[in-house]
């Protein structure tokens, strides 16, 4: 004779902790969810989906793509899904043979790649990687210099003196993270002469000047005093 058998649970109080290393998308702080259930069933992947689009709109513009990853691997420290959508940019950019917004979406490359939040992060990149499979977290800055230099080429064939003034002083910057003078001070000159050579095509642009300098020749005079370079 069978019997059913029944299951009787009580007041069952559940604590889940999800850790920043499996809220990859969310950002390194502690989230702790408690409930009061009968029977519980958690779809983690479903969590951490959701987690992984949390306050980033959706959006076809590949413009605004790169807005929102720039945002996210400056300011929220979730550089995972800001490469993703990097990636995604740059895919419609080709696609569309927008030159100079695949540029853009390089250059945002090249500062994601010296970005901090990466490091913060460094656990996770070392051991999983970017989704540039050709990256690795311990030649981030490497990477940074490649991204940027795909961005110069670009510039360089469309005549973009603007883009190659911008381009070639993060070069510099990144350089420095390195440690590499010689590099750092050849970048430095080369956005020098591109910004006099931007001037030129356009004396009525609005030049934005880095913090704390009047203008953007002694912006670059501060670094390369910094480096040592030679004058």
């Amino acid at each position: 004779m069978r019997k059913d058998r029944t299951m009787r649970f009580g007041r069952l109080k559940i604590f889940i902790v999800l850790l920043p290393a499996a809220l990859s998308a969310c950002g390194p702080s502690q989230v702790v969810a408690s409930f009061d259930l009968s029977i519980v069933i958690v779809f983690l992947f479903a969590v951490l989906s959701a987690c992984a689009t949390l306050l980033v709109p959706e959006t076809s513009d590949p413009h605004r793509k790169l807005d929102q990853a720039v945002l996210l691997f400056h300011s929220q420290a979730r550089p995972l899904r800001a490469e993703r959508l990097i990636r995604e940019a740059i895919g419609i950019f080709r696609k569309n043979n927008d030159q100079l917004g695949l540029a853009s979406a390089y250059q945002t490359y090249g500062f994601f790649f010296r970005s901090h939040s990466i490091e913060k992060w460094r656990n996770t990149f070392t051991k999983e990687g970017f989704l540039d499979k050709k990256a690795a977290y311990h030649s981030r800055l490497v990477n940074s210099i490649e991204y940027f230099d795909k961005a110069k080429t670009i510039f360089r064939e469309l005549n973009h003196y603007d883009g190659l003034t911008n381009v070639n002083y993060n070069m510099g910057v990144t350089y420095e993270y390195m440690n590499n003078r010689l590099l750092a001070c050849q970048a430095y000159e080369q956005s020098l002469e591109n910004y006099r050579k931007s001037f030129l095509q356009n004396p009525d642009a609005n030049v934005v000047v880095p913090g704390g300098f009047s203008n953007y020749e002694e912006a670059v005079a501060s670094h390369k005093k910094r480096m040592g370079c030679a004058e």
